[in-house]
């Protein structure tokens, strides 16, 4: 008998290899993961988990993982796998990743950029524990289509602890005998706004903008006693302790590409930082025997800044050139205004 055979159509990995990069294309039961996390768990060379939404490549560690060329912290929570395109992995990223990210493997996932409806989609959350001494509230949002995007997300946390605390030391021949609370209590605060643009198949811009803030505070108030061992006087004493932190950072990143052909392109990458610190704090100690009193006030600032210039041709015998130059700015600045005081 004769058996006519239906064709049938295989659907596998699909990878091109070139100069230490290796590019695959996703199949469509893939595509129609819960998650780009499980979506990715095809790649052979990535270990995922999508319960933690951790990604590791074995002995290469953690991947640096890009949107199309660019970072984007939290995009990978809510990327839809149907819009990946193809995934990298890079293997020997350019020495600019390496100087800068410390990094020794790349993830590049890359979006398909068909004209589709404009989207909208966030995410609001919070927790918290009973005593709502530890609060955490947080929110995302990100409007867009395939050609460009704006997201912002930003988050607030609350904490506070008391702590009971019994201390004993001895020094010399003289011993003090503390108890007291520590009351800590600790409100960062972070938010970003960022986006990209597509304006053509070979011209691409991305940018974010954010700020962090963290403002803490330590509380130590202690009574008891201290006396010398060769002494029967016993004296009390009374410690206070109260330090305060008041931390704020503003970064910013531009990111643009320009594709000449599917050998060449050339990346420029800028970003500038800052960052401000203020320390003070004032710890008093007094007892029938001693005072003692130490003032502390210190601020610290940093700029940074950074221009990335990086070129890179694959060559006709599969080999790759690459030509660039990286420029960096620093400036630190601090402040002991303790040596102000009477």
């Amino acid at each position: 008998d004769a058996t006519l055979l239906e064709e049938v159509k295989v659907v596998g990995e699909l990878a091109n290899v070139k100069a230490g990069m290796i590019t695959y294309h996703l199949s469509e039961r893939a595509k129609s993961s819960r998650n780009a996390y499980e979506a990715l768990m095809e790649i052979p060379e990535l270990i995922v988990d999508p319960v933690s939404r951790s990604i590791s490549m074995g002995m290469s560690g953690s991947p640096l993982i890009l949107i199309d060329g660019v970072k984007r912290t939290s995009y990978m929570d809510v990327l839809n796998p149907e819009t990946i395109e193809s995934v990298e992995v890079i293997q020997n990223p350019s020495a600019r990743y390496m100087n800068d990210e410390n990094v020794s493997c790349i993830l590049n996932i890359k979006l398909k950029r068909v004209k589709t409806p404009v989207y909208l989609r966030g995410d609001i959350g919070a927790m918290s524990n009973t005593h709502f001494d530890n609060l955490n509230l947080f929110a995302n949002t990100e409007i867009g289509n395939s050609l460009s995007s704006l997201y912002l997300t930003g988050g607030y946390k609350k904490r506070t602890d008391e702590i009971d605390i019994v201390s004993n030391s001895l020094s010399g021949n003289l011993e003090r005998n503390l108890k007291g609370r520590n009351v800590y209590s600790n409100t960062p605060l972070n938010l970003t706004i960022g986006g990209d643009k597509v304006f053509s198949d070979k011209n691409y811009a991305a940018f974010n903008v954010s700020y962090n803030n963290s403002s803490s505070e330590s509380d130590q108030e202690y009574i008891g006693e201290t006396f010398y061992a060769t002494s029967d006087e016993v004296y009390d004493i009374v410690t206070s302790n109260n330090t305060n932190n008041m931390f704020h950072d503003f970064a910013s990143n531009l990111y643009w590409k320009y594709t000449f052909s599917k050998y060449d392109q050339l990346e420029l990458t800028g970003n500038y930082n800052y960052s401000y610190n203020n320390s003070n704090g004032l710890r008093n100690e007094n007892s029938g025997l001693y005072s003692y009193t130490n003032r502390m006030d210190m601020v610290y600032s940093q700029q940074s800044g950074k221009l990335n210039v990086d070129y890179s041709k694959v060559l006709k015998n599969k080999m790759a050139l690459a030509i660039g130059s990286n420029t960096n700015y620093l400036s630190t600045h601090m402040n002991n205004r303790t040596d102000q005081y009477p």
